[in-house]
């Protein structure tokens, strides 16, 4: 409600010149907001409008695409809808057990500041932000403080910093069901979210969302077999997540030549399309997967790739070998994360490039770029999570 308001406030803003025009605007936007909720024809697509609402698409625009409505006619749709004596019920069921627990405990002055900080800075970042910085330096890591200092780095756009926020309230025993939409919307508008961070998102909250955007992070990250793990089940995602789901395992599936299962995951995509827009990128999708198909097939792999594709990869750089006697257990770092991986027995690995060559490594702290295939065996006698059975420095 607060968003339609907003922008139907600024659209008229030579209008808001009196208390009186506040107060009609705003009933205005609650019987858009019943409309929305109640009526037939605007309810199935209520879901995906708030969804573009929320990435900030103009209220207009979202109509438009939704709805397939302008502004005037949605406008004029509101006002018969107040005129009828008689609405559809919508009811709502009483859960059987309640959804929360009430507690009560003291305040102090800090936990209102907070507070006022975070309802007042909502709408004014610069000074949510300097509101922030003099609070969190004040609360430090003190637990029960960081879900409202989590609140107030969001209000003030600093969602680095609130995503660190809502990770130590988890940690200090706060529900994480009840705080992952939140960090997972804070996760969504970060450009610097590493696949590690992700990873321990994940571990922490089990959400859904998150699991979309750890398999869309390690998508680009060209870890296309890790991608379809964290994408396998992407029931209960907004639809439009959804659709970029899909379309990142049907390219996926593409990029490890399996190729029958990207074209049906492209067909799926295509069931998928609501819009033009959408149907143009199905449409792209099934035509990339295509051109991936073509490519395998025209181009030889070499036997060395061909057993690298059948392996887990890790590409970055081999930061420390551990001598083990016959045995060499590497330490390899991709991104923030580091695995252990064990030579068991040299003579099995094959090393990259056209004619075999002998492994030869040096032992102790180093830095090396290569490409490892491995077969996940996690092996506590020698704290590695994986065989090596291929090996290229870079």
């Amino acid at each position: 409600m607060r968003v339609l308001f907003c922008d139907r406030a600024g659209y008229f803003s030579d209008l808001l010149n009196s208390v009186d025009a506040g107060h009609r605007f705003y009933a205005q936007s609650w019987l858009y907001v019943h409309m929305l909720h109640i009526s037939p024809s605007y309810r199935t697509g209520l879901q995906r409008f708030r969804i573009l609402i929320v990435e900030g698409v103009p209220t207009e625009d979202a109509l438009r695409r939704v709805y397939k409505k302008p502004l005037t006619q949605f406008d004029e749709d509101a006002r018969q809808w107040y005129k009828q004596r008689h609405y559809p019920v919508d009811y709502y069921r009483r859960p059987p057990e309640p959804g929360t627990r009430a507690t009560a405990h003291s305040i102090g002055d800090l936990d209102v500041e907070l507070a006022k900080a975070t309802v007042s800075g909502a709408d004014r970042h610069g000074r949510a932000e300097s509101s922030y910085r003099r609070l969190a330096q004040v609360a430090g890591d003190q637990c029960q403080h960081q879900t409202a200092l989590g609140d107030l780095a969001y209000a003030s756009h600093l969602f680095t910093q609130a995503s660190l926020h809502y990770e130590k309230a988890i940690k200090c025993g706060v529900d994480p069901s009840g705080l992952a939409k939140g960090l997972e919307s804070v996760l969504a508008y970060r450009s610097d979210v590493s696949v590690g961070e992700l990873e321990t998102v994940v571990a922490l909250t089990g959400g859904v969302r998150s699991r979309y955007l750890l398999g869309i992070a390690r998508y680009f990250a060209g870890d296309y077999e890790e991608a379809l793990k964290a994408l396998a089940d992407v029931s209960g995602l907004p639809h439009d997540d959804e659709f970029r789901a899909r379309r990142a395992r049907a390219l996926a599936l593409a990029k490890l030549n399996r190729h029958s299962d990207a074209r049906a995951e492209a067909e799926k995509l295509l069931s998928l399309a609501r819009d033009s827009y959408q149907r143009q990128s199905a449409d792209l999708t099934a035509q990339d997967v295509e051109r991936e198909r073509r490519r395998s097939e025209t181009a030889p792999v070499p036997a060395h790739q061909a057993f690298l594709r059948r392996l887990s990869r890790i590409d970055g750089e081999v930061i420390r070998v551990d001598c083990m006697g016959g045995r060499a257990r590497f330490w390899v770092r991709a991104g923030s994360e580091t695995r252990k991986l064990i030579v068991a027995d040299p003579s099995e690995v094959i090393t990259g490039g056209a004619t075999a060559t002998k492994l030869e490594f040096n032992c102790g702290p180093q830095k090396r770029p290569v490409t490892i295939g491995y077969t996940e065996q996690t092996d506590p006698a020698t704290d590695t999570v994986g065989r090596i059975k291929y090996m290229q420095f870079r």
